[in-house]
């Protein structure tokens, strides 16, 4: 495979990931180390680079992931012996699968002793000669202007040129110089006028037969002169020779990895057969790998076991029960790995690998069958499908070695295409190829951005709902954007009616615009519907309760009407969102599609915030409703009483006065006995009128019916739409006893205290109970809630308890309230006979109905 070739070269050669990390060093490079790859991958660049080099070296690293040329650097690597040696590297980009650059690759040249002599030689001029006449390497005196002024044998030879030709001045190192190295050639005559010498740099000559040589050369100034050096060259065809085969051998192998990974994906794209396309991907590991024993054991197939569905040996394939290969792994031993797997709490689970001859995983006898199989090493790497674990791969290795991170990686690609394979097989319901389409574009879905624009989205809508007071904006909002998001051609707003279990089309957004459901031209625009209609699509949403996709054309929940009049309209999909409050649909948006399509998990989760966004617009919508119907009533209960308290009790006493004064005169004086027949008459229309007010005021509730009725209706409308259980019963006949202000003042208690215990107690049961005995009436109200200390809890002094114990007051009843916290509360409101039987007859005998 693609690293196993890179041991075999004589020279030190390493690979780094795109974030610049080690991930590999060959034999030769580990040797001049002496360091294992552990060692390497631990320490990563600082356990072997020099301190002044490694800034440089990861700034060359972290740039070639934008760049797909080679480049050159020079950095020092300590040895084994504990000194430092200059090594030139050449860094080759590194690609995977999808031709991206996944790393690099750098192939490394020793030039410590080219180095060590050059710049021994550049502080002396004596030295200069000496190595100019060794021709130990090639050497020239040249000017910075272009020219050589002389050379020795060794420069000679490499070129191909003569002593003659330097002695004429027909050789120029500029004129020898291909063009494509001129730019370079020019800038190190400036760096050497600049600084007095420039650092070893690779390049090609033109030799004398047109060929061309390749080089390292460096070159510094004459002592004394600022126009003539002396150039030392190096002939290093030999590393470039080796480097190019090293080069085009990897590419070979990192071809053929590509070819066997696309291959596999391609047949899993197009094979049906799960079992043709798992031998297919465990035949590409075994040969990727160079092993000859793999196997797969399937958790998904059978969940109470992990059973080995599935065997390569040699070349052969094995199935199932056919399975006889003693090399083959037992399940019983995967297990223990894929319970290990189960059991981790964190991250995702990561391959194993396995020493046959220590490893604690096997029994003796295992063990002792194993290497007699030969089987030294255990690769075992999981098959994960949306994190979950469905498998494992087993992969049998005939030496005894630590295994690479590439040959890790290569593993788990493979490993991961037959998790597709088994995820394909259990998708049943949707096509193959949009299934591999999802696999492939996981990673590259740009998750992130659509999260942005979600999260944008639905701020968006919370700073209309927090801003806007009008509902239709919110919900107008909410359609709009549901629309643009899900890229639909119209959509609609359904809201249901709960006291009628009705519905009616509210809002349409449209061609980019919004109008009322009554005149959107939709051909049930302006109908209340019952919600028990079977043949619209919007109500099979409210029954489910969940997003619903439907295609026009083989919906069970349209008629052919419907199904008519969508395909008029070029529309091919429909899908339902149900707006959920307390587990009940109170509305449904439902967006048309012209082009069937499918949705990413963060286009639904957003249409599902949105519309809850709608939800929560509603909910806030009908308890603002509540609040001003309550503030009303209690408007209205505060003018009744004192049409009560004023207005008809003081009807009342002119009244009696009047009649007393009838019953003074007796008949003597005819014409004052009319005048007072006539006021009597007038303050008993007044007093008539007083009462007929204070009964227009009375509350709804209590206005259609008497208490019972009004608390079991009370508690109907409170428990709708609520996760709070609320009951009601009562006994006897409490109504006979109780005058028209007793029973306001025990419905406001009532709902004041089952108020109170919802919002404040998080109790997920309340109980009333009304019930009327020989000698009193009872109003009890009971929650399972937190209970409070009513001695220092604030919602002791709250206004709802102050003003239940006011109403208890001013109808003579005597308030208990029982609680502690963590026992719940109870309010209870005893109301002696005696006094409501008092109330009632002060109120006959204030009606003006008593004898004159």
């Amino acid at each position: 495979m693609y690293f196993a070739s890179l041991n075999s070269l004589p020279f030190p050669v390493w690979a780094a990931n795109r974030h610049g990390s080690c991930t590999f060093h060959n034999q030769a490079c580990l040797a001049f180390l002496g360091k294992t790859q552990e060692d390497i991958i631990t320490e990563d660049w600082a356990g072997f680079v020099h301190p002044d080099d490694i800034a440089n070296l990861t700034d060359q690293l972290a740039s070639l992931a934008h760049s797909s040329s080679p480049r050159q650097i020079e950095f020092r690597m300590r040895s084994s012996a504990g000194d430092y040696r200059w090594f030139l590297c050449t860094l080759a980009p590194r690609y995977d699968g999808s031709g991206r650059i996944s790393g690099c690759v750098g192939y490394s040249a020793d030039i410590s002793s080219f180095k060590r002599t050059t710049e021994a030689f550049f502080h002396s001029e004596t030295r200069y000669r000496q190595l100019f006449d060794s021709n130990l390497i090639g050497a020239m005196y040249t000017s910075v202007s272009g020219g050589i002024l002389d050379a020795n044998e060794k420069f000679i030879e490499m070129v191909g040129y003569s002593a003659s030709d330097i002695k004429a001045g027909r050789l120029r190192w500029m004129d020898i110089t291909p063009p494509e190295y001129k730019a370079q050639a020019e800038s190190n005559a400036e760096q050497l006028r600049a600084t007095g010498i420039f650092k070893p740099v690779e390049k090609e000559y033109i030799r004398k037969d047109g060929s061309r040589v390749p080089v390292l050369v460096t070159s510094a100034l004459l002592e004394g002169s600022t126009a003539e050096a002396i150039t030392f060259v190096v002939d290093i065809t030999e590393h470039k020779h080796a480097e190019q085969a090293m080069r085009q051998h990897a590419e070979s192998l990192a071809n053929g990895q590509t070819a066997a990974l696309n291959r596999t994906l391609t047949l899993l794209a197009t094979e049906p057969s799960l079992d043709t396309a798992l031998s297919h991907v465990l035949k590409a590991i075994s040969e990727q790998l160079s092993v000859t024993s793999s196997g797969l054991h399937l958790a998904d197939l059978n969940p109470s076991d992990t059973l080995l569905h599935m065997n390569y040996d040699d070349g052969q394939i094995t199935r199932g029960e056919d399975i006889s290969d003693p090399s083959a792994v037992h399940p019983r031993h995967v297990a223990l790995i894929t319970e290990r797997w189960k059991a981790q709490k964190e991250g995702f689970p990561k391959p194993v690998i396995l020493d046959v001859a220590t490893s604690s995983e096997f029994d003796d006898q295992r063990r002792a069958h194993l290497l007699a199989n030969k089987i030294h090493t255990l690769l075992l790497v999981p098959l994960l499908v949306h994190n979950r674990l469905v498998g494992t791969l087993s992969i049998r290795i005939k030496e005894r070695r630590a295994l690479r991170a590439a040959e890790i990686e290569l593993a788990q690609a493979l490993a991961q295409q037959a998790s597709l394979a088994v995820h394909l097989t259990h998708l049943a319901e949707r096509s193959r190829q949009v299934a591999i389409l999802e696999e492939r574009n996981l990673a590259a879905t740009g998750r992130a951005a659509e999260l942005a624009r979600a999260n944008q989205a639905l701020k968006q809508t919370l700073d209309v709902l927090a801003n806007d007071p009008e509902i239709n904006e919110v919900l107008g909002h909410v359609l709009t954007v549901v629309t643009q998001v899900l890229e639909g051609s119209v959509s609609t707003l359904w809201l249901r009616d709960r006291d009628t279990e009705t519905a009616k089309l509210h809002l349409v957004f449209r061609d980019g615009r919004l109008v009322s459901g009554a005149k959107s031209g939709h051909r049930l625009a302006g109908q209340t519907l019952d919600l028990s209609r079977q043949d619209l699509f919007a109500f099979a949403v409210f029954r489910r309760g969940r997003p619903v996709w439907h295609e026009v054309a083989i919906s069970e929940a349209l008629d052919e009407a419907a199904k008519t009049y969508l395909r008029e309209q070029g529309v091919k999909a429909l899908l339902g969102i149900p707006l959920i409050l307390a587990d009940k649909a109170i509305g449904a948006i439902v967006v048309r599609f012209p082009e069937l399509r499918q949705f990413g998990s963060v286009e639904l989760e957003l249409a599902q915030g949105l519309a809850q966004q709608a939800t929560l617009a509603l909910q806030l919508t009908r308890l603002a409703e509540q609040a001003r119907k309550a503030a009303i009533t209690e408007e209205r209960n505060r003018m009744a009483r004192e049409i009560h308290d004023t207005l008809a009790q003081s009807f009342t006493g002119v009244l009696i006065q009047l009649q007393a004064a009838r019953q003074v005169l007796d008949g003597v004086n005819l014409e004052a006995t009319q005048h007072l027949e006539s006021a009597i008459a007038l303050a008993r229309v007044g007093l008539t009128e007083a009462r007929r007010s204070v009964r227009g005021l009375r509350p709804q509730l209590l206005r259609d019916g008497n208490i019972t009725t009004a608390l079991d209706q009370l508690v109907r409308q409170l428990g709708t739409d609520s996760l709070v259980r609320i009951n009601f019963s009562a006994d006897g006949d409490a109504q006979r006893l109780m005058s028209p202000d007793i029973e306001s003042n025990l419905l406001r208690i009532s709902q004041e205290a089952i108020t109170n215990a919802m919002k404040h107690s998080g109790a997920n049961q309340i109980n009333v109970r009304l019930s009327a005995g020989p000698e009193a009436v009872q109003l009890a109200i009971e929650d399972n809630g937190a209970g409070f200390d009513p001695h220092v809890n604030s919602l002791s002094r709250g206004f709802g308890l102050i003003s239940m114990q006011e109403r208890a007051d001013r109808i003579g009843g005597d308030l208990t309230i029982l609680t502690k916290p963590g026992a719940g509360t109870k309010i209870h409101l005893l109301l002696p006979i005696l006094r409501t039987t008092k109330l009632g007859e002060d109120r006959t005998r204030g009606s003006g109905h008593s004898p004159p």
